[in-house]
This record gives structure tokens, C-alpha cells and sequence, in this order.
């Protein structure tokens, strides 16, 4: 027997199917509070089956010696610094007073906690004897970040492509992948997964071979790089390099690209756990800068799309769930709809270039092309017409998505 909610669902697009797709083949606008009522219900039926995906962005666990109240207190406290370096990018969020007034309640942010058995002999040595896995609200997280006017990072993030070559006092200059043993390599994951920054490398398999040679990622040759990374369609690129000298201290130079933009720093440390946060923290720290969500002095803004490329209910409604799901938009109105074309206002409390570079990092939406292969429509020089993202000159997008 179908439960209620399914039924709720399979009636709400049983309703606006024939309806919707009516409104979407005539030539002429449609009236924007029907579209709002059809917009309302496939939230509301939608909403019954919305899954928590990014449930580890908001997870940290922490090793504890009993499960005392006060350990697990503490614990708590520990924990919730952590996700909130994490949702906002930077450790510096830490130094805001309202931060840390949240963080000596953070026991009431707890969705759920779960103790679990600790494997790490090192700790146990120190005295540790569980792990303690705590959730906190992702809700209740965002409102700290917004109280104190810091960044709120949202869950979508750029991958990130890592080329890492050691010159090895024996093998010489060698690529390292992710099947490597190597502790810099774990480093880099365990602090990848700290700071919720997206990892991949590359196969180094022999297409990667012919088109890249550790000696050109030792040299920082960025056409050879680019040219090879490219099957991988990663948004930022992390290059390494690095040796270990006689006394284990490690030496590296690094670079990160992301859209034409390189930073370029040197790390050198004895400690290879620390060394991987040496280098994931300013990769995280420039990406939530780019893509991060600060709130606006001047409060919400409403910026308005064109949206081509719909051609059934099914791929408006994942359109319209995909804006009304990011995390900088407060509420997505339809405007009006003509044939493939919906113009869309979207309020959101952010400015208009976090909202353009959001949306290039999934694809989904892309800038619409003419048929003359020019980018559609270019905003007149400030003072002399309509402002990009106005109504009179919305951001012109098309639809990828399923």
C-alpha cells in the first residue's frame, strides 16, 4: 500500500503536469501566482523525501576517556570548532567572541551523538579509550556564521586535482597517487577530510604518462599541467613538490590554480601530519573566500534569470529545486514563463558574482550562448542602462541538469 507522503507526491505531479507543460508550449507569458502555487507544492512534496547527504560537513569525532558528562562536554566544545572551521573555511572564525560564546553551549547544538570503539593505540597510550561521534545542526550552525558575520562555506565545493612528485634520494623525481603509502599523502587526506575540501588525483595511468612527466610538475610547466589535467575536470588544480633531507625535514613548494589565478608558497616542517594542514588550510581559506556566503550590510538582494532549455514539468521543477537549494538563496519566485524560457527572481543574501561563480562549479546552469557564439545579454558601462541581474537585464542561463 502507498504511505501518504508518496501519494502526496505522485498527486502534485499528476496536477501540475499537464498544467505546467500547457503553460510551457504557449507563446505568451504565464501568470506568475499560478506558477508560485505549482512552485509551493513540488517543494512541499519534494521536502518528504529530503535526505541529509552532507551529514559528514557537519560531523566531528572525538576521542574522549570515559563518558563522563564533563568529557563529553568538552568533547562537544572540541567538536563544534571544528565544523565551524570547516562551514566557514578558516580557522580565524574561531577569534570572533559571539563563536566563541556558541561554542561553550555547544552540547545544545548536539542532533545526535554515538560512542563507538577507538582503534589508535597512540591514543590509547594517552589515555584515551572511545571515539565520540557528534552531529551538531546544520541549521543552528549557519545562524552562528551569520550572527557573527562570518563566511558560511556552502556543501558543493570545487574538487580539487592534486599532481604530487617527491624527489626521492634514490628513485629521483616520481609522481605520488592516491594508492600511495606515503604519510604526506595521508596527511593530505586526513586534513582534506578535516576542512571538508574534495580530493581526487590523478590515475597516473599511461595516458597520464605520455602527457606529463614528474620533471614538468617539478618545474611548474602550467601548459603541460593544464593540458594534462584537464580529462580529469577538476575546478582547482594542487601542485607539490617536495624532498626530505638527511635530518627528515620536509621541504616542498606548492602551487594552487583555480581560473586562471596561482598561489605559489614554500612549507618545510619535521612533521609530516602537520605539513598536510600547512598546505589544505590555504586552499581552503582562498576557495571559501570565492565561494563563501558573507552576509550583505545591506541585507538580501534580488537578482533575476532567464533560464532556456526547459522543455517538461519534470526538468522546471529540478531547475527550480536546484536554485531554491542553494545554500545562499532565501526564497526563488517565477516570474514568467515563455515557450523553453522561465525568468526567475532569486533572493538571496549574497552578491551577484558569489551567485555567478556558484553557479559554474556544478554546470548545471550555464551563461547562454547566441547563436552568433556571443554570451547573452552584456551589461551597459554603470550609470548608462539597466544593471546585470536586474529585471531589465537578467543573467541569461540554460539548463543542463536532468
Amino acid at each position: 500500500m502507498c504511505k501518504w507522503p508518496q501519494m502526496l507526491h505522485y498527486v502534485v505531479l499528476l496536477c501540475c503536469e499537464v498544467a505546467t507543460m500547457a503553460a510551457l508550449k504557449t507563446g505568451g507569458y504565464v501568470n506568475r501566482y499560478w506558477f508560485g502555487i505549482v512552485s509551493l507544492l513540488v517543494v512541499l512534496s519534494n521536502s518528504v523525501f529530503a535526505q541529509n547527504a552532507k551529514l559528514d560537513l557537519y560531523r566531528s569525532v572525538v576521542p574522549v576517556r570515559s563518558q563522563d558528562a564533563s568529557e563529553r562536554q568538552f568533547a562537544a566544545q572540541k567538536g563544534l570548532q571544528e565544523v565551524l572551521v570547516r562551514m566557514s573555511g578558516s580557522a580565524s572564525v574561531l577569534e570572533s567572541p559571539s563563536v566563541q560564546e556558541a561554542i561553550g553551549k555547544a552540547q545544545r547544538y548536539l542532533e545526535q551523538f554515538q560512542y563507538a570503539r577507538l582503534d589508535n593505540s597512540e591514543l590509547k597510550q594517552k589515555g584515551f579509550e572511545e571515539n565520540l561521534s557528534l552531529v551538531f545542526s546544520a541549521r543552528v550552525v549557519k545562524e552562528i556564521l551569520r550572527e557573527a558575520k562570518q563566511p558560511f562555506w556552502p556543501e558543493t565545493r570545487p574538487k580539487t586535482l592534486v599532481w604530487l612528485v617527491e624527489n626521492h634520494i634514490d628513485d629521483g623525481k616520481r609522481f605520488l597517487g592516491a594508492d600511495s603509502s606515503h604519510p604526506l599523502i595521508q596527511s593530505l587526506n586526513a586534513s582534506a577530510k578535516l576542512r571538508g575540501a574534495p580530493l581526487i588525483y590523478p590515475l597516473l595511468d599511461l595516458d597520464d604518462q605520455i602527457a606529463l612527466s614528474p620533471e614538468q610538475v617539478w618545474n611548474l610547466n602550467e601548459a603541460a599541467i593544464y593540458e594534462a589535467s584537464a580529462r580529469y575536470h577538476a575546478d582547482v588544480i594542487l601542485l607539490g613538490r617536495f624532498s626530505e633531507t638527511s635530518q627528515g625535514v620536509m621541504l616542498a613548494t606548492w602551487q594552487i590554480a583555480h581560473r586562471g589565478e596561482s598561489r605559489v608558497f614554500d612549507s618545510r616542517s619535521d612533521d609530516i601530519a602537520a605539513l598536510g594542514l600547512d598546505v589544505v588550510a590555504p586552499l581552503t581559506e582562498w576557495m571559501s573566500s570565492i565561494y563563501g556566503i558573507v552576509p550583505q550590510a545591506q541585507g538580501e538582494q534580488k537578482m533575476y534569470l532567464n533560464v532556456a532549455g526547459i522543455q517538461s514539468f519534470g526538468q522546471y521543477m529540478a531547475a527550480f529545486n536546484y536554485l531554491q537549494g542553494l545554500a545562499m538563496a532565501k526564497d526563488v519566485q517565477l516570474v514568467a514563463a515563455r515557450q523553453d524560457t522561465l525568468l526567475l527572481a532569486l533572493a538571496a543574501d549574497t552578491d551577484i558574482e558569489k551567485l555567478v561563480s556558484t553557479l559554474k562549479l556544478d554546470g548545471r546552469l550555464r551563461e547562454n550562448v547566441r547563436n552568433n557564439g556571443t554570451l547573452a545579454p552584456v551589461e551597459l558601462p554603470w550609470g548608462q542602462g539597466p544593471q546585470r541581474g536586474s529585471a531589465e537585464l537578467p543573467l541569461e542561463y540554460r539548463w543542463f541538469g536532468s
